[in-house]
């Protein structure tokens, strides 16, 4: 009995464990929306993260390597409220993504960490559709018909045959301004020109800098510039640098990688050049543009500096606001410091609250970052808890922040208007003294029995423990069965959220002979056809751990190739004749016959059982 009795008692307080846990985590939320869920290969979305609760303040994003997309940080806001001692926020964390590939793709769960807990959001789906054109283009197509064709090419501006191809696709990288003072910042746009159609959006790799830090000003932005004649196309990305320490600074080279129609395909002059640029194409070859390195001078500050100067370059504006303007003595108030302003607004320092009649308990800060027009700024906000010692009509003085001026460029102090505060006298109440020795000078014994903390009966926790003490044995082990299985399928499903990348490897096969097995039981030999289409590219998918629906099928072999350390090169022919062959018989003018399709899934799985053995499992 006494076992079965502890039994229950164990199987209780795991059990309230697992709630307590359950509702620990309950009070941080995180999760990430878009403003679109389907968009042109020309336009971008907004990502929105968000995470509320108790230390969402603390929590730190880390947005995941998407080889679809092009992520560029926006801006981050900060809500943070003090009620009755309990310390609640909420941080929204906003992205600007760019699409590289046309076609269906995800945005994977993205990984917010808050001190030893890790949280992911949702996964989302992203429908990517060929570019629009841009409006200039529209216009120009629609005009009169009866404009010569003589003079509808001058009008388009086309690049002449022969023009070397480093003068049709180039990148150019320039600062506005090449001196500096450290904290001022730098805007660097950076273009990438071409004259002649792209596959796909180019990939940016940002340069290396030297005494510098950057913030990214989204979004890309496209449009057309007439250079020397010639109409191009451009994507411009812009940044915002500031220099760390007086001296030299330098910007180093940045690159882009672009995919563009081959050179013997093209045609300036060709009627379907222009609808070229908005449309993908399979034809391409691939070149890489890099910019020239940059030089910066960083100024340094001026001399005689205040002591309360602490770093903060810009310029800002301060305000401070109490939660309340009557209160009693050694109640706590929340006194709420702003400053506003363009800089780096996130690095300003805590200015010092010092007053003989103030007791400060803590104080937290929060930032709202803003590029608005490409200028970084934003909200600095910090929360003093603050109490008075004496009653009587108080007031809090002025608090005050130094910067140095990046437009005047002198130091500059700015102080908070002084707040006046009644306080109450606080009611009287019975205190305890622990340190005065007791008046009778001897010990009184209460009782000479033992003493329970926890009394045996009147608990409701412990009835039910007791209760559950009585059940029989093969009960126990069933809920403890049930718990364990509980236990593992959460740790299983932890994992597959945490890298749906891995998990997605490890059961490619099953799922690819599952979409086999489906495909067989088609009537429609066409419908089985795409089935078997599907299943393989999303199997390479999973195992490339690369959507590979949007690239050619000659880029999907050399992939393989690439990725698989030891693939044979038969598997590689083999995975492009297959895929040549399905989309061969997909646009042929007769249906597939039934034999054929057979056939098509016995290579199919042949060449499954390939990749399995070359890729290891």
């Amino acid at each position: 009995m006494i076992m079965k009795s502890m039994i229950g008692k164990l199987i209780y307080s795991f059990c309230f464990l697992l709630l307590s846990t359950a509702i620990a985590a309950a009070q941080t939320q995180v999760s990430a929306f878009t403003d679109k869920q389907t968009l042109a290969l020309n336009e971008y979305l907004i990502l929105t993260v968000t995470i509320s609760g108790d230390n969402a303040n603390s929590a730190k994003v880390d947005i995941p390597s998407m080889p679809n997309f092009s992520a560029s940080s926006s801006a981050r806001s900060t809500q943070i409220s003090i009620i009755n001692g309990r310390i609640s926020s909420s941080v929204e964390y906003t992205y600007y993504l760019s699409p590289k590939y046309i076609g269906k793709t995800t945005i994977p769960p993205i990984p917010v960490s808050i001190g030893k807990e890790k949280f992911l959001t949702k996964e989302i789906e992203i429908t990517v559709t060929a570019a629009r054109a841009s409006q200039p283009y529209q216009n120009y197509r629609q005009q009169s018909p009866n404009i010569p064709q003589s003079q509808r090419q001058n009008l388009a501006n086309r690049p002449q045959k022969g023009t070397p191809l480093d003068k049709l696709v180039f990148v150019k990288a320039e600062t506005d301004k090449k001196t500096a003072y450290p904290g001022e910042q730098i805007t660097m746009r950076f273009r990438f020109y071409t004259a002649i159609p792209i596959a796909r959006n180019p990939e940016y790799y940002p340069p290396k800098l030297s005494n510098l830090f950057s913030e990214d000003l989204p979004p890309i932005s496209n449009g057309e510039e007439i250079i020397n004649g010639v109409r191009y196309y451009y994507s411009e990305l812009k940044t915002a640098l500031f220099a760390i320490n007086s001296g030299k600074a330098s910007i180093g080279p940045a690159e882009v990688i672009a995919q563009i129609q081959k050179e013997e395909d093209l045609d300036p002059f060709d009627p379907n050049f222009m609808q070229k640029f908005f449309s993908g194409f399979t034809n391409y070859e691939e070149v890489r543009r890099k910019t020239s390195k940059i030089d910066l001078n960083i100024l340094p500050l001026g001399e005689n500096a205040p002591k309360e100067f602490s770093g903060a370059v810009g310029n800002f504006f301060i305000s401070s606001i109490l939660d309340k303007k009557e209160t009693k003595q050694g109640e706590p108030l929340n006194l709420t410091l702003k400053i506003t302003g363009k800089g780096n607004i996130k690095d300003i320092s805590i200015p010092e609250l010092n007053d003989d009649e103030i007791k400060v308990y803590d104080s937290l800060s929060s930032y709202n970052l803003t590029k608005h027009n490409g200028i970084v700024g934003g909200e600095k906000k910090i929360t003093y808890i603050i109490s008075f010692k004496e009653a009587g009509y108080r007031e809090i003085p002025p608090i005050k922040f130094c910067f140095f001026n990046i437009d005047t460029k002198k130091y500059e102090t700015i102080y908070t208007q002084p707040i006046k505060v009644k306080v109450l006298k606080s009611e009287t109440s019975k205190s305890y003294d622990f340190s005065s020795p007791s008046n009778s000078g001897s010990v009184q014994v209460k009782g000479e029995d033992i003493k329970y903390l926890i009394p045996s009966k009147g608990s409701a926790w412990v009835s039910f423990s007791d209760k559950l003490g009585n059940v029989s044995f093969y009960p126990h082990i069933l809920a403890i069965s049930l718990l364990i299985f509980s236990f593992l399928k959460n740790r299983s499903l932890d994992k597959r959220f945490r890298n749906p990348k891995l998990y997605a490897f490890k059961k490619a096969e099953f799922t690819f002979k599952k979409a086999l097995e489906e495909s067989a039981k088609q009537q429609d030999q066409s419908k089985a056809l795409a089935i078997i289409y599907d299943a393989i590219m999303d199997y390479l998918s999973a195992k490339l751990m690369e959507n590979v629906y949007s690239l050619p099928i000659s880029k999907i072999s050399a992939t393989y190739r690439q990725k698989v350390k030891g693939a044979s090169e038969f598997t590689s022919e083999e995975i492009k004749s297959i895929l040549e062959e399905i989309e061969m018989l997909n646009y042929a003018s007769s249906k597939p016959t039934e034999e054929k399709v057979r056939e098509t899934r016995e290579r199919a799985e042949n060449l499954c059982e390939m990749i399995e053995k070359e890729t290891g499992k």
